[in-house]
């Protein structure tokens, strides 16, 4: 008699905290709540009962929207005397529409229950949208061969370099170092387009508040794409280092494919959530989605034009060692005496001797170094 007491306690409780539908209020039997979510499949609901009798009573759920043939089987068959009993019911030969809440009937004993259980959308990711990396790629490789271009249009005179000549995709950039990360310069820059990208289109609160709707697919494809546009960023300074010289001197070549792949891994994801939010959405939002996508492109192919020409500018105009340039000056004065001023070696002399020596390894001595 204590247990059943016990047991009444918690079913006002849960009256209270979970309020039913039903026929009838019925005196036996509490139901925990009336709405419930499908399995993924859906296979199976739960509803959660409370037998307030003494006496275990067996339970059904039938249903006239899954076709002639659905039958569902409840796990356990029945509910235990002066107990709340979780039970699971599975569904056989139904044919219930996605994304729709269907009514059911959960009879227990004498008392029966309106509840209700809604089946999820079925992801349905369109995982065709991933060969817009493979086109992005291309077209990164399209945008810095410009700014490799671009570099000879501007017909930028450096020192042993004659004005608009092409720079060999081989030659080393002393002016960048050895020290140069590109992690730093280029892959924090151009994954900030697409962090702000996806902060507005790739999250499961604000697409289903654009487009009214949970969307499992969209946000697959949203995740996989994200995390394989990180893959590639991460790869391109790796790049960038397995093509230096045997002077650790970034090579030209080296530059133009490390951008390739961190420009066309950011554009690749930009245009993967793109498209794969405008499947959902329509009229202005669509509009909106789409004016996003063409200014972050633009944005990704300006930043990598400007950028590759002004790394070959930094990289093939190195700083001048200030100890070098004294050594040399102070060494052609000595050989050519009175014949030549301090100022005419540093203006005639030292430019045409940076683009080799200043780039060579030195060879002085430590004290000069």
């Amino acid at each position: 008699m204590k247990r059943l007491v016990v047991t009444a306690l918690v079913a006002v409780s849960c009256s209270v905290l979970f309020p039913a539908t039903a026929d009838a209020a019925p005196a036996g039997f509490i139901l925990g709540s009336g709405e419930a979510t499908m399995s993924e499949d859906a296979d199976t609901v739960s509803y959660s009962l409370i037998n307030l009798t003494e006496q275990a009573e067996r339970v059904t759920l039938t249903t006239t929207e899954g076709g002639e043939r659905c039958t569902a089987s409840a796990d356990p068959a029945e509910v235990p005397a002066a107990r709340m009993q979780e039970v699971q019911f599975s569904f056989d030969n139904c044919d219930f529409p996605e994304g729709k809440t269907v009514a059911l009937t959960l009879a227990v004993g004498d008392s029966s229950f309106l509840v209700s259980a809604e089946r999820p959308k079925a992801a349905d990711p369109d995982w065709g949208l991933m060969v817009f990396f493979l086109w992005s790629l291309l077209g990164g490789l399209g945008v810095v061969v410009t700014g490799w271009a671009s570099y000879k249009l501007i017909k930028l005179k450096l020192p042993g370099q004659p004005a608009g000549e092409w720079v060999s995709w081989l030659r080393p950039l002393p002016g960048l170092g050895a020290k140069w990360s590109f992690q730093e310069s280029w892959a924090s820059n151009v994954t900030l387009v697409t962090a702000v990208f996806t902060g507005l289109f790739g999250t499961a609160d604000l697409l289903k508040s654009v487009t009214g709707e949970d969307t499992p697919g969209v946000l697959s494809v949203i995740t996989i794409g994200s995390a394989l546009a990180v893959a590639l960023v991460g790869v391109a300074p790796l790049v960038l280092q397995a093509v230096r010289d045997d002077r650790s001197q970034v090579l030209v070549v080296g530059l133009l494919v490390s951008a390739m792949i961190a420009v066309g891994a950011a554009g690749g994801l930009v245009i993967v959530i793109a498209l794969s939010v405008s499947s959902l959405v329509t009229g202005t939002t669509q509009v909106v989605l789409s004016t996003g996508m063409v200014v972050a492109l633009l944005l990704l192919a300006g930043y990598a034009v400007t950028s590759v020409r002004q790394n070959l500018i930094k990289g093939l105009n190195p700083e001048p060692d200030q100890k070098k340039e004294d050594f040399v000056v102070g060494a052609v004065k000595e050989a050519v005496g009175e014949r030549m001023t301090e100022a005419e070696i540093r203006a005639k002399v030292v430019p045409g001797l940076r683009a080799g020596f200043w780039s060579a390894p030195s060879d002085l001595p430590a004290a000069l170094i």
